[in-house]
C-alpha cells in the first residue's frame, strides 16, 4: 500500500512539474477490469461461445442477441462461427446457420451428427447433398402471406422504389393466397412464378383459375376484379417488379429445392437440430430471395408460441447478415428473448444495415442486439458507433501555475475509432449491455486442437425421399 501511494504521489509530481497541473482523479468510461469479464462472460456460461476458446455469454443474454462486425477476412467463420456451433454439440438446442459455400456444414455437421443432432442441409447448387423444403405448405395465417409477399418484392431491401414495390407485394399476395387454396402439389414457388408469368395485360388468361379458387371467397373475387383494373402500362411494371424478385424460381434446380418438404417444422423445437443454408459466396446476390425465404419461414416457426419446458433454445447464426433484407427484422430481433431464441448476427459492418433497412429501422434494430463486437479494420460507422458507446473518460486536475485553487476538467473518447481499426487480428472489442467496455483474446478454430478434432469427422451425409417431380398449374 506504501509503495502504491508512493508511486501515486511521485506520478503527480512529475506531472506538476512537466505541465503545470496535478491530476486529482479521473471518472467516467474505462476498460473491464479481469473480474469484470468473468461476471458476464465465463466458462461456466451455457449461451454463446464469443472468444473461439472458453468465454461464453449466459443464455439470457444470449437471448438478447449479438453482432460481430468484421470485413472479409478477419475471422468471422473460424474464430466465432465454427467454435460457436461446435460448442452446442453436448447441448440440447436447435440451430440454423446462414453456411457460406458449405465450409461450415463441411467442417462441422460430421461432429454434430455424432453428438445426436439431427442434421438438414438446404443446398441449391448440390441437390444430391441437400434436403428439400416448400415454406408455402407452411403460410398459414394471414400475417404469414403478408411477410412473403413483402419479402419478395423488397428483395433488394430499402432501395427499392416503394410504389413500385408495393404494387408488385399485392400481385404476389393475391396469387399466394390462392395457392393456399390448391393442393400442396400446386401451392410452390415456381408456380407463383409461373401464373405472373402468365398474368398477360389483364389477367384474361387466369380469369378462370381465379374463379375455382375464389368461389366461396368473395374477398379474393374483390381483390381480382381491382388488380385487373387500371392503365396497362402501370399493371405492367407491378408484374415486372413482382417477376425480378422472383426470377431464382425460373431455375429448375431452385425449383426442385422449394417444390417440397422432406421435414417437419412442428417438431423443430422438441429435436436436436442444425439446419445448414448453403449457398456460394459469389452468388449471394442471386440467391438472397432464397435465403431470406428459409430464414424468415424457420424464424417464424420457431415462434408460432411462446417455449414450453420441453422446447429447445434456438441459436441462428447469420453469416453476412448485411446482405440480406428480413421483412419485421426490427420486430423480431426485439421480442426473441421471451421466445428463447438468440441472432448470432455476423456482418462487415453497421453501414450495410443501413443501406438495406434504412436509419430509423437500423437504430431499432441496434437497440435489440445487446452484445457488439468488433474485430479491427472496422468501417467509418461501425468504428464511430463503437467510439461513442464506448463513452469518454473525464480528468480533474489543478492548475499549479495560477487559480490553484480551482478544479479544472477535460475529457477524451475511451478509445478512438482510429484506435479501434487498428485493433489487432486477435483481439476482440466487445460493449455488452451495461457492461464496461471490454477487450478479450480471440483463438481461431484451425489453432484449436480441440476444435481441429471435432472437424476431422466427415460431413453428414445427407439424403433426401422427395421425388423431384415439377407439376405447374394448367391454365
Amino acid at each position: 500500500m506504501i509503495g502504491k501511494a508512493l508511486r501515486k504521489q511521485l506520478h503527480r509530481s512529475m506531472q506538476s512539474l512537466v505541465f503545470g497541473r496535478t491530476l486529482l482523479r479521473k471518472e467516467g468510461a474505462e476498460f473491464a477490469k479481469s473480474g469484470e469479464v468473468s461476471e458476464y462472460l465465463s466458462r461456466w456460461n451455457t449461451g454463446l461461445l464469443l472468444d473461439g476458446k472458453d468465454l461464453r455469454l449466459s443464455e439470457q443474454v444470449s437471448f438478447q442477441n449479438v453482432a460481430v462486425y468484421g470485413i472479409t477476412g478477419k475471422g468471422k467463420s473460424t474464430a466465432i462461427a465454427r467454435p460457436a456451433i461446435l460448442d452446442k454439440a453436448n447441448s440440447d438446442a436447435v440451430m440454423i446457420v446462414n453456411d457460406m459455400s458449405g465450409d461450415l456444414y463441411r467442417d462441422t455437421s460430421g461432429y454434430m451428427k455424432a453428438r445426436g443432432y439431427r442434421v438438414v442441409v438446404l443446398n441449391p447448387n448440390d441437390l444430391t447433398q441437400s434436403n428439400r423444403f416448400n415454406p408455402f405448405l407452411s403460410l398459414q395465417d394471414p400475417a404469414a402471406i403478408m411477410r412473403m409477399a413483402e419479402l419478395f418484392s423488397k428483395t433488394g431491401g430499402d432501395g427499392d422504389d416503394k410504389f413500385w414495390a408495393s404494387g408488385a407485394e399485392r400481385y404476389i399476395r393475391f396469387f399466394l393466397k390462392c395457392l393456399g387454396t390448391m393442393p400442396d402439389v400446386f401451392n410452390t414457388p415456381h408456380n407463383l412464378y409461373h401464373l405472373l408469368s402468365n398474368f398477360g395485360t389483364d389477367g384474361e388468361d387466369l380469369d378462370e383459375w381465379v374463379a375455382s379458387c375464389a368461389k366461396d371467397d368473395v374477398f379474393l373475387q374483390n381483390e381480382w376484379k381491382a388488380l385487373t383494373t387500371g392503365a396497362d402500362e402501370t399493371i405492367t411494371s407491378f408484374l415486372t417488379n413482382a417477376l425480378v424478385g422472383l426470377k431464382i424460381f425460373s431455375e429448375p434446380h431452385v425449383c426442385a429445392l422449394t417444390s417440397s418438404s422432406d421435414f417437419d417444422l412442428s417438431s423443430l423445437r422438441r429435436e436436436k437440430t442444425i439446419i445448414y443454408i448453403v449457398t456460394p459466396p459469389e452468388d449471394q446476390a442471386i440467391y438472397r430471395p432464397v435465403i431470406s425465404m428459409y430464414f424468415l419461414s424457420l424464424v417464424h416457426a420457431c415462434m408460432k408460441q411462446l417455449p414450453g419446458p420441453q422446447d429447445l433454445p434456438v441459436y441462428l447464426i447469420y453469416d453476412e447478415f448485411g446482405n440480406s433484407y428480413l421483412p419485421g427484422f426490427d420486430t423480431l430481433i426485439t421480442t426473441t428473448r421471451k421466445y428463447r431464441m438468440s441472432f448470432l448476427l455476423l456482418m462487415q459492418g453497421q453501414q450495410q444495415l443501413i443501406t438495406k433497412y434504412g436509419k430509423d429501422l437500423m437504430h431499432v434494430i441496434m437497440s435489440g442486439i445487446a452484445t457488439q463486437i468488433s474485430f479491427g479494420a472496422a468501417e467509418h460507422v461501425t468504428a464511430s458507433f463503437f467510439e461513442q458507446k464506448a463513452g469518454k473518460v473525464r480528468m480533474f486536475y489543478r492548475n499549479e501555475e495560477r487559480e490553484t485553487h480551482i478544479e479544472h476538467q477535460s475529457e477524451y473518447n475511451l478509445i478512438n475509432a482510429s484506435q479501434i481499426r487498428e485493433l489487432p487480428d486477435d483481439k476482440l472489442l466487445i460493449i455488452s449491455d451495461n457492461r464496461k467496455t471490454t477487450l478479450i483474446d480471440v483463438y481461431p478454430s484451425h489453432r484449436s486442437a480441440r476444435w481441429l478434432r471435432m472437424m476431422k469427422l466427415p460431413p453428414a451425409p445427407i439424403t433426401s425421399k422427395a421425388e423431384d417431380r415439377l407439376v405447374f398449374i394448367p391454365l
